[in-house]
């Protein structure tokens, strides 16, 4: 028989006795079945198996952005000031956490504690007779331990003053606008570390009426009362701050 027919059989191939491929009744011959793939090692319990990883075009742009690191920010920064009480006579004072500055006054400090002095709320009515024409001039300044509260603009927030031989409180005002603000007290703790390096036990406070309150606050105790003298014609409180 000549190969190559129209039943499509290559030439030389075996034919059964009906003429077909040997098999050819079960149809459209499979591939032989290969081994199955040897599993590898297995993974302990509890361990996912990551898989081959399969490169997909594209995955990049599906996949969703890492999330990005928020920049770290320096943590704030607070300014401190040491507390120390005066042991000189001119070195600055700054209360801790505080703006404010006590610094010894100078003669070119004479007019803008005079006009506080004169324009405090505290003397107003009946009480404006004891600073009107008051001056605190340059020459007392010099002469006595005179210290302001000023602010980092050098604005003068308050002062007091001392007069050592006497050891008594003279002085002591807090300007209108900065009351409420701790500086009287400030100006009071500068005052009795002063008068501690001086060799003073106690300061003598012959107060203004409405001020006694704020001096029983910052540690003074009540002594005796001043009656009216001169061109003060109301009884004044004593007081008095003993010295550590």
């Amino acid at each position: 028989m000549r190969g190559g027919g129209d039943g499509g059989v290559p030439a030389g191939a075996d034919l059964t006795p009906t003429g077909r491929p040997p098999n050819a009744h079960l149809g459209k011959a499979h591939p032989p079945r290969l081994p199955d793939a040897d599993p590898g090692p297995r993974l302990a319990d509890g361990d996912a198996d990551p898989g081959p990883r399969l490169s997909v075009p594209g995955a990049d742009l599906l996949a969703p952005p890492p999330p990005r690191r928020q920049p770290r920010l320096p943590a704030p920064r607070l300014r401190v000031h040491q507390n120390v009480r005066s042991d000189s006579r001119n070195r600055p004072y700054t209360r801790p956490m505080s703006e404010f500055t006590v610094r010894r006054a100078t003669a070119d400090d004479s007019k803008r504690l005079t006009r506080l002095v004169r324009t405090s709320r505290a003397y107003r009515g009946d009480y404006a007779a004891m600073v009107e024409g008051y001056q605190v001039g340059g020459a007392y300044i010099e002469h006595h331990p005179v210290f302001v509260a000023v602010d980092g603009s050098d604005r003068v927030l308050g002062f007091y003053a001392l007069l050592v031989d006497d050891a008594e409180l003279d002085l002591a005002f807090v300007a209108d606008s900065a009351q409420g603000r701790g500086i009287g007290r400030l100006l009071m703790e500068h005052m009795t570390g002063h008068a501690e390096a001086a060799g003073l036990r106690a300061v003598r406070v012959v107060a203004h009426p409405p001020a006694e309150e704020f001096y029983l606050r910052t540690g003074a105790v009540r002594t005796g009362t001043v009656p009216p003298t001169g061109h003060i014609h109301w009884d004044r409180p004593e007081l008095r701050y003993d010295i550590a």
